[in-house]
């Protein structure tokens, strides 16, 4: 299966798409280079994440939106890398920090 599908103008051939190809119950982000149909996994899901943020200039999962099974509330979290190839080994820009939580029905 698959649900997000994230365009952007500045990255012609590339395409962001939310699949559950690795892991049935979740969907991790796979960027999907348009002209040679090459699929790369781009962002792991922990396995609560229920949407996806990206980041307009580098076309970078950024944000998510985390679902709390036991009481429904939601999570946002961001990073301000996803680069985790070039980023230091001592940095924590690649590490998702929580920065809102909604109860229920908010």
């Amino acid at each position: 299966k698959a649900q997000t599908i994230l365009l952007n103008y500045r990255y012609p051939d590339e395409i962001l798409i939310g699949t559950n190809g690795r892991n049935p119950k979740v969907f991790d982000m796979y960027r999907c280079f348009y002209k040679t149909g090459e699929l790369v996994l781009d962002t792991i899901n922990p396995g609560d994440v229920i949407g996806w943020k990206v980041e307009d200039e580098s076309f970078e999962v950024r944000g998510a939106v985390a679902r709390n099974e036991v009481d429904s509330s939601s999570t946002v979290r961001i990073r301000k890398s996803a680069d985790l190839i070039n980023n230091d080994s001592g940095s924590n820009e690649t590490e998702w920090r929580d920065v809102f939580h909604f109860p229920y029905g908010e």
